[in-house]
């Protein structure tokens, strides 16, 4: 009888982790439509990195998102940040020969910095 309590108890934490990790996603795409500049940038990249291992292609679009409006911007440091991003979405795809290029070249942007 005590192992369905147990079993009981880790689908509802199952469930609350699920939940709470939607409504983190909600807010955050909630902050990458109401900003502007380079907190736009910001707010894509953190979103990227909160998808990046649940749908990382989902988390590349952002990374490429925010890789963009960095450009434009000219904000060098969220640019490197931007290609890291994208790195480690396609590392966790197993695509390890594009995760490093991506991440040598936030890498020569940070020395440059």
């Amino acid at each position: 009888m005590t192992w369905h309590k147990g079993l009981i108890g880790l689908l509802f934490l199952v469930s609350f982790t699920a939940w709470s990790q939607n409504r983190d996603l909600d807010s955050l795409k909630r902050w990458v439509n109401a900003s502007t500049g380079r907190g736009r940038v910001v707010a894509l990249l953190e979103l990227s990195w909160e998808e990046r291992f649940a749908n990382a292609d989902t988390a590349r679009d952002h990374a490429l998102a925010a890789l963009a409006l960095a450009v434009k911007g000219r904000y060098r440091d969220l640019e490197a940040e931007a290609l890291n991003h994208i790195g480690v979405t396609h590392e966790a795809q197993g695509n390890y020969s594009e995760a490093l290029a991506y991440e040598q070249k936030a890498l020569a942007i940070r020395r440059e910095l």
